[in-house]
């Protein structure tokens, strides 16, 4: 069950990854949205080694700018979602929880993008095997998309 579980959460990671990849944009420099760029390039075409030494610099540079830096908080969500997908769950965990609390500070916390990092979050809890703070975190992401109208009149039987 733990390795389905596993691989079902990996697989859910690639796909978040991907999404995330996609609707990146809005950093404070060019080269900044070079650098998230380049290692998208490099995670698409398998060289996931290499996106995340680029994310890790990208994540390096924003970090010269504070918390304001979009490339902040995206290159902390692709090395998570990277490392979910790698099962590197106690390296992900960290990321996405600095991640939550710059969101959090920013009042950016009512949007489907939000919900998704929650989600991850509650899936790393899960797969460590707490299930209370999975719970939670679970709850909370529901929370998040029934005020963004994610989630309208579900039925459940």
């Amino acid at each position: 069950m733990g390795s389905l579980r596993s691989s079902a959460f990996s697989l859910a990671g690639g796909f978040a990854l991907l999404s995330l990849i996609v609707s990146a944009g809005g950093c404070a420099s060019q080269s900044g949205r070079q650098n998230l760029e380049d290692g998208k390039r490099a995670y698409l075409s398998g060289h996931k080694s290499d996106a995340e030494l680029i994310w890790l610099e990208s994540l390096a540079d924003a970090e010269a700018f504070g918390e304001d830096d979009p490339r902040l908080t995206q290159s902390l969500r692709m090395l998570a979602n990277l490392q979910i997908q790698e099962q590197r769950y106690a390296e992900a965990k960290p990321l996405l929880e600095r991640w939550m609390d710059i969101k959090e500070r920013r009042g950016e916390v009512d949007d489907p993008a939000f919900a998704d990092g929650v989600d991850a979050l509650a899936g790393i809890h899960m797969v460590q095997g707490d299930f209370n703070g999975a719970a939670a975190l679970f709850e909370r992401s529901v929370h998040v998309r029934e005020n963004d109208g994610m989630i309208d009149n579900i039925e459940l039987s």
